[in-house]
């Protein structure tokens, strides 16, 4: 069996930034715990990783424990109001939201103070998109073409995608809105990441390669699940998995297996797994 890895995979530039700033502060604090509101990222490995560096996660939601420490912001951001709330609770306050990110919260805020309906486009129960529908007065968030048909809207809106989704369902949204709605205006914005266009296009190349696809990364990550739903519909056998204990002895019943991870897998995890599927390939020969 050989193994062939994407050209792009693995941590983009917003979730390296935030595992890199997350460390830093467990290693600079001293008697003060240091906490990450919500899961940093989408990836168990990184944060069980960072929990045995005694970096906690806060429960959005939860009462917040006493006395108050160090809160890192994950990658996907949080909406001003979380923000103002922890600073209120003498949390000291770490920014570390993508660049991305904090660019679609910008834009929603601007948005806002003209007095449009900000329209996001995405997973509503995605952090993302919280945080940036928590940015305006007035927002509506679009998951499917479904949801427009119930939509009343004024005469000019701001749209802006949820960064990890695919191009061809943003336009497909923007394209339906424009056409129910001909006498508003919609201002569009292009904030998707390339890195999820990216990984797309790497995984496009090596399934003209292999017979099999393995898609590494959280199963809540929006980028990695898109991943491997952009492999199946190749019509290839996918195995979607998380670290090197998933692996699974069929994986290695093909010539050639293609490796490719979500935005938010590390490096080491990404090695462990190809590791694994070169041992279990040495024992079936």
């Amino acid at each position: 069996m050989k193994i062939k890895k994407a050209k792009v995979m693995g941590f983009c530039m917003g979730v390296k930034r935030a595992v890199e700033t997350a460390e830093s502060m467990a290693e600079r604090e001293d008697g003060r715990r240091v906490f990450t509101y919500g899961p940093l990222i989408h990836n168990p490995v990184v944060v069980n990783g960072l929990q045995e560096r005694g970096v906690g996660v806060l429960a959005p939601g939860e009462p917040l424990p006493e006395p108050a420490g160090v809160v890192v912001i994950r990658a996907h951001g949080v909406a001003p109001a979380v923000r103002q709330m922890l600073e209120a609770a003498g949390w000291q306050v770490t920014d570390a939201t993508c660049p991305r990110v904090l660019r679609s919260q910008k834009i929603a805020e601007a948005a806002s103070v003209r007095g449009e309906t900000v329209i996001v486009v995405g997973d509503r129960n995605h952090g993302e998109v919280r945080a940036v529908a928590g940015c305006a007065r007035d927002t509506v968030v679009i998951q499917e073409p479904a949801d427009i048909s119930a939509l009343r809207l004024g005469a000019a809106c701001t749209v802006i995608a949820q960064t990890t989704i695919k191009q061809e369902e943003y336009d497909r949204i923007v394209s339906l809105l424009k056409e129910k709605f001909p006498d508003t205006r919609f201002e569009t914005h292009q904030t998707i990441c390339p890195a999820t266009g990216e990984r797309q296009e790497a995984l496009r190349l090596l399934l003209d390669e292999c017979d099999a696809i393995v898609v590494i990364g959280g199963r809540s990550s929006a980028n990695t699940v898109r991943l491997a739903h952009t492999a199946r519909l190749a019509g290839k056998p996918v195995w979607q998995i998380e670290s090197e204990s998933d692996v699974l002895p069929e994986m290695t019943a093909f010539e050639t297996v293609g490796i490719t991870a979500g935005a938010s897998t590390p490096q080491h995890v990404i090695d462990g797994v190809a590791a694994a599927l070169e041992r279990l390939s040495a024992k079936r020969t």
